[in-house]
């Protein structure tokens, strides 16, 4: 009796525990996959706050803003992921947007330029003013070659290696990210109001034929007469005449055109060898293609020719796959191309950046007053003997007292300026074994009416100057 009864109690506690777990399942737990299925859908979005950052990247750290959206506006939302959207720039609201474009990636025409070269689609910065030289992030996807972009404005090259550029009007391909929180699904009505209406072709049809009925209709008035009448029935006669000779000699000469076109080899195979011929073709410059240089290499259009070849339903199984197996490949190779134009980009901008960064400093260290200033001399406590360190020392011209140690440095022959009146530029820091400041110098200028000293030992053992002087002496 005892071991029923516990049979029952167990069995009842194990029921119990199993109703309790799906009651205490989370509700977000529950809508996590439909929700992520959904989000994975692209769909439209409105705004709802005013001056909400388009940014270039799904990060307030990692990314800039480039564009700014308000409440109300209609944006096109690929796929959300970890509470940002990713949305595409093809609604009104991005009519106004523009970026910067390398010139020798462009063919110009007038106000438009065509993309001769794959290129990077960079995003003004708004941190900084939408100034080109600090707008260096590139938007996805990449520039095709053939796409066609508005000009605004030629952008000169502002520094030393800075390329010129383009400030051209957004195309209505590139992505970019927007905060989750700011955005709430559209409603079938805001969608139709905010996107441009289409023109039905039934529309364009219906309004071409009333226009020709217009124009076709001749004018008639009482006072017609009979031979009028006569003469304007007779006239379609000799139009239809006019007409069924026109046509004639048109679909001679298409057939004539035909003829031309083709080729003897062509006129004399069948469709199966005709496209076992081109797929060969196609395969000769996909392999020929694999040994160019992938930065130049002509991948994109290699890659739509061989799915132009997939699509066409004449092709066999065995053509089909070997088609798209090239075209997969090709797409790998174009992420890598895309890749190492991106790295190109940086490394010139971090070229650039570091150029100027050394000439603010050099103008810098030319304006900057001194660190110190004092007559040079050696220390008889730190004279570089036993566990004691070479240190030089710089005292007051007036009083004699010691007012800084100068480290060595190996490009400045500091031994062979003792006893002269000089000014030091350096870096300070504190010696907490000495418990000292000691001087780094950086630039070393002779006071008074002494010339500016150039030191002439260097590691290299060759002539150089010293940081921010010219080969004749003179600051820059």
């Amino acid at each position: 009796m005892r071991i029923t009864t516990i049979l029952i109690v167990s069995s009842l506690f194990a029921t119990s525990l199993a109703a309790s777990g799906v009651a205490s399942t989370p509700v977000g737990t529950q809508d996590q996959g439909a929700s992520s299925t959904r989000e994975s859908e692209p769909f439209y979005a409105m705004v709802k706050a005013k001056n909400t950052n388009v940014r270039t990247a799904a990060s307030v750290e990692g990314g800039y803003p480039f564009f700014k959206v308000n409440e109300g506006d209609l944006v096109h939302v690929l796929y959300e992921r970890f509470g940002w959207s990713r949305i595409v720039t093809d609604t009104p609201v991005f009519k106004k947007a523009f970026g910067y474009v390398v010139a020798d990636s462009l063919k110009v025409d007038g106000n438009t330029a065509t993309v001769i070269r794959r290129a990077m689609f960079s995003a003004p910065n708004l941190m900084q003013e939408n100034r080109p030289a600090v707008s260096w992030e590139g938007l996805d996807p990449a520039l095709k070659v053939g796409a066609t972009l508005e000009l605004i404005e030629r952008i000169p090259a502002t520094a030393s290696g800075d390329p010129m550029k383009w400030k051209v009007r957004m195309p209505a391909t590139q992505q970019a990210w927007i905060n989750s929180v700011w955005l709430r699904k559209a409603s079938t009505e805001e969608i139709a109001k905010a996107m441009p209406k289409p023109v039905k072709p039934t529309e364009v049809a219906s309004v071409t034929t009333e226009n020709a009925s217009t124009t076709t209709t001749p004018d008639t008035t009482p006072d017609t007469t009979a031979d009028t009448t006569t003469n304007t029935a007779a006239a379609p006669e000799t139009t239809t005449n006019d007409a069924e000779t026109t046509t004639t000699t048109v679909a001679t000469n298409e057939s004539d055109e035909a003829e031309t076109t083709k080729t003897p080899a062509e006129s004399n195979l069948t469709a199966e060898e005709v496209r076992a011929a081109k797929l060969a073709t196609l395969d000769k410059a996909f392999r020929t293609m694999l040994k160019e240089r992938i930065e130049s290499a002509e991948l994109e259009l290699l890659q739509q020719q061989f799915m132009q070849f997939a699509a066409d339903p004449e092709v066999t199984d065995v053509e089909k796959a070997t088609a798209l197996s090239r075209a997969e490949v090709l797409a790998l190779k174009i992420e890598v191309q895309d890749n190492l134009a991106r790295l190109r980009e940086m490394k010139e901008r971090t070229q650039i950046d570091t150029e100027n960064i050394n000439a603010t400093r050099v103008a810098m260290d030319a304006r900057a007053p001194y660190d110190v200033l004092g007559q040079l001399n050696a220390s008889v406590v730190f004279a570089g003997e036993g566990t004691m360190p070479l240190l030089f020392r710089l005292q007051d011209r007036s009083g004699g007292q010691t007012i800084a140690y100068i480290r060595p440095d190996e490009r400045f022959d500091i031994a062979a300026m003792i006893g002269l009146y000089v000014g030091i530029l350096g870096n300070t820091s504190y010696d907490e074994t000495l418990q000292l400041n000691i001087i780094t110098p950086r630039r070393i200028d002779l006071q008074g009416t002494q010339k500016q000293y150039i030191p002439e030992k260097t590691p290299a053992e060759q002539p150089k100057v010293a940081e921010g002087t010219s080969n004749d002496g003179a600051g820059d």
